[in-house]
């Protein structure tokens, strides 16, 4: 088939329905995106609350340890006491209230130590109910904005879709060797302006300079040309 004008023309309409399929896909990524930040959000509360709730686990077993080891301080305070009625002499007496003193501070540190335990739990506890109540309000949110979403990709989709088949349509009234070097010019540069005219007698993009000859060939369509710079398919000025 002898190329013709209007089969430049014809690549040209395929290059603005590309760029147009572009405009469609970048909206189709956005709304992707919202999604993804959502789910974003959602992961790092999730891990909070994850670390919340094995941090929550580890302070209950340490709480149940210094339970054991103060109840085991109070009762050698309760021996200690005890035994001071039977003492022999005035030096057990007195070392047994001083074992007495020592268990009863013992006592009271892990006391302490069981209050700030409990203050702590206390927050943990409040973490883990407010991603409760993140989670169950989140997931009615996301429900309703992935409904948005999917309804705008569907209409996306349909548009892109239909420039598909116009862009089908015009490629297969293309000569074979115009057709084929235009699809492998389009996977490098697609959504990049793939088709260039002669500008200058240079590239229109990389302004690469051609010769006298080459600038006539493509301009009479006597050949079909890429830049060999940027490897773009030239077209005729006028097409």
């Amino acid at each position: 088939m002898k190329l013709d004008k209007h089969h430049f023309s014809s690549l040209r309409e395929v290059q603005s329905l590309d760029n147009s399929i572009k405009g469609h896909l970048d909206i189709i990524e956005s709304e992707n995106a919202r999604i993804a930040h959502l789910n974003s959000l959602f992961d790092r509360r999730e891990t909070e609350f994850n670390e919340a709730q094995e941090l929550l686990n580890s302070k209950r077993t340490e709480l149940k340890s210094l339970e054991r080891e103060c109840h085991d301080w109070e009762e050698k305070v309760t021996k200690a006491k005890s035994q001071e009625g039977s003492a022999k002499n005035e030096k057990q007496v007195e070392a047994l209230r001083n074992e007495s003193e020592t268990s009863d501070l013992e006592v009271s540190r892990l006391q302490d130590l069981q209050l700030e335990l409990l203050e702590e739990l206390e927050t943990l506890e409040e973490t883990i109910e407010e991603f409760k109540k993140f989670k169950s309000g989140f997931e009615i949110t996301k429900a309703k904005i992935q409904g948005e979403v999917d309804q705008i990709i569907e209409k996306e989709t349909i548009e892109i879709n239909r420039y598909r088949e116009r862009i089908k349509s015009l490629l297969e009234e293309l000569p074979s060797n115009l057709k084929d070097t235009f699809q492998h010019v389009r996977k490098m540069h697609r959504f990049k302006q793939p088709l260039v005219r002669v500008i200058n007698k240079g590239c229109e993009k990389c302004k690469f300079t051609l010769d006298s000859s080459s600038c006539d060939q493509v301009e009479t369509l006597k050949v079909i040309q890429t830049c060999n710079s940027c490897h773009r398919l030239f077209i005729p000025f006028d097409s």
